[in-house]
């Protein structure tokens, strides 16, 4: 490996790295401990739609993407949700950007193990399946 490899997988363990579970399916891998310092309070009541929806929005914004949000039990107590962003105010090249977080309920607070962030590109600026290199 030569220097420039290893300051890149060092960059990756540092901020992320990113993973591909299906061609077209490529997403950055997100540190979850900063949300989940932010949820501590959050109990079990607010929804994992709701612990989307406060981890991808600023409430400070003057305009809000149109948002779609899925979710799936997979395990107990065990949750996968998926917030779909779409129309961004604030991006000419990006179509959309989606967010999935794994989260699970313990002790009546929920924590989140895992975040993933990709994005779609708007023809003509890139890729237009889920991925991770930038939009043109």
């Amino acid at each position: 490996m030569n220097n420039f490899q290893a300051s890149i997988v060092l960059l990756f363990s540092l901020i992320g790295g990113c993973k591909t579970s299906q061609p077209g399916e490529e997403y950055y891998l997100l540190d979850p401990s900063q949300f989940n310092k932010r949820i501590i309070n959050e109990k079990i009541f607010t929804t994992v739609d709701g612990l989307l929806k406060i981890y991808y929005l600023d409430p400070k914004a003057e305009t809000f993407p149109k948002i779609t949000t899925k979710l799936d039990n997979y395990e107990g107590y065990k949750w996968k949700g998926e917030l779909i962003a779409e129309q961004l105010p604030n991006s000419s090249t990006i179509e959309s950007e989606r967010i999935i977080m794994y989260v699970e309920a313990i002790n009546n607070k929920w924590v989140v193990s895992e975040l993933r962030k990709s994005v779609r590109c708007k023809k003509g600026h890139g890729h237009t399946v889920w991925g991770v290199n930038p939009c043109k």
